[in-house]
């Protein structure tokens, strides 16, 4: 975890070290904070239950811990519903629904054309959640197969680029909606690319099933901010070091390792 948060660091002198050339502006408004919708889960990043007031898990309690941090008041977006075929974590904000939004986004030069993102706070990566009986055991067995990925991740782009011999499937908007993990069970998919993980928290959930050991990619993870308030992101990072030097940050997002 310690070669995590160096890594962390480092990064945000790199790609974000020139922020502070950014005037600052009054922030008197409570964050809007886009996570999911009542109802919507994705753990250990978050979950909503819908007789819940606001999301739970790590993300939702990483972006508290930051914004309190920063002496900002915070209201999460529950009424928010996205176009098809589009990304709802980037949406929120260009819409102007939300401020920011934290949920398991890898930062990209394409996304970050559309809005801000903080220093990291977190490396993830790509894993491959396979049935437990599967012959599948590494990336070059994924050759050929039936594999899922949702349309707006990197897992999505990387199986376009790597897995050009493999049938590539995600969930139609006019069809029943049927989890990956139930696909896998049912053999109707051979493995699901997504965050290792949430992955890894699914396999434990589903005993029949299990995640390769290698990720296949190594992803920074963001808080994505608009790119109308710059004063935002400047408080944002402030708080990511000053919690990254203290150890609180790390308290909350060792939690993935878990």
């Amino acid at each position: 975890m310690k070669s995590v948060l160096t890594f962390l660091v480092v990064c945000s002198f790199i790609i974000y070290g020139c922020e502070n050339k950014v005037q600052t502006t009054a922030l008197d408004k409570p964050v809007k904070v886009f996570v999911s919708w009542p109802g919507g889960e994705a753990l250990p990043h978050y979950v909503w239950n819908k007789d819940s007031d606001k999301p739970e898990g790590i993300e939702p309690d990483l972006i508290e811990l930051i914004l309190k941090h920063a002496g900002l008041e915070y209201t999460y977006i529950s009424n928010y519903n996205s176009k098809t075929g589009t990304d709802p974590r980037i949406t929120a904000i260009t819409s102007g629904k939300a401020d920011v939004s934290i949920r398991g986004i890898t930062i990209t030069p394409s996304r970050s054309e559309l809005v801000d993102f903080s220093m990291p706070y977190y490396q993830d990566g790509i894993g491959a959640l396979v049935k437990r009986t599967s012959i599948i055991n590494s990336v070059n067995d994924l050759k050929g197969k039936k594999v899922y990925a949702v349309d707006f991740t990197t897992a999505y782009s990387w199986a376009q680029k790597n897995l050009t011999s493999s049938a590539l499937i995600c969930h139609k908007e006019d069809s029943i909606y049927i989890s990956p993990e139930q696909l896998l069970e049912i053999d109707s998919i051979d493995a699901f690319l997504i965050d290792y993980t949430f992955l890894k928290y699914q396999s434990k959930r589903h005993q029949s099933l299990r995640v390769l050991d290698q990720k296949l990619t190594a992803e920074p993870l963001g808080i994505a901010v608009s790119k109308k308030n710059p004063a935002l992101l400047i408080k944002i990072n402030n708080s990511i070091r000053a919690l990254s030097k203290s150890g609180e940050l790390q308290k909350v997002i060792e939690r993935f390792d878990k």
